[in-house]
């Protein structure tokens, strides 16, 4: 009995040794997580019209209780400013999705390089915002922090998710259109 407690002892000392060393020469890599406040765009060019079909079900009512953050997400969708991706399952996504979000979920990076990456890598300043469904939801942080990984660094979470979006009756699409 003395000789197994003097076995763990020793391990645990070396298992600690080595986990200190680690840390102090090669540092911990954790995961960098993308930022969380969808940031303002840029007010539409006068060119076109803005589509209707972006517009609230009840403007009166429900302008005065969307955040900003939703408002800022709105904007960039409408003007095209940002590139949104859907992190969510592929059938929450066919069931409905914001307009011209392309679906992106966590499970298209295990082991591989989504093909969509050079996409996104072709321009650094590009805005990317990432959205799942909301609350529970961290798929969408999983997604931001990978692209992080990939040396994408403009990329934000919409943390309100496609529930906050249809909650103040914004358009959605639905099928599975994709990349």
């Amino acid at each position: 009995m003395k000789t197994h407690a003097i076995r763990f002892l020793v391990l645990l000392a070396i298992g600690l040794g080595v986990g200190l060393a680690h840390g102090l020469v090669g540092g911990l890599d954790m995961p960098r997580k993308p930022k969380t406040s969808v940031p303002g765009a840029a007010p539409a060019p006068v060119a076109h019209a803005e589509p209707a079909a972006m517009d609230p079900v009840a403007p009166e009512t429900v302008e005065a209780a969307i955040s900003e953050e939703l408002k800022n997400l709105r904007a960039h969708v409408e003007n095209g400013t940002a590139i949104v991706l859907d992190a969510r399952t592929f059938d929450e996504y066919a069931e409905g999705h914001i307009p011209s979000a392309f679906h992106a979920p966590f499970e298209a990076f295990i082991g591989q390089v989504p093909d969509y990456m050079d996409m996104l890598l072709a321009d650094p300043d590009q805005l990317i915002i990432v959205y799942c469904g909301g609350g529970d939801c961290h798929a969408s942080e999983s997604v931001g922090s990978q692209l992080m990984e990939y040396g994408i660094e403009n990329v934000f979470v919409f943390e309100g998710g496609y529930p906050a979006w249809t909650e103040a009756g914004f358009a959605v699409e639905t099928g599975g259109g994709s990349w």
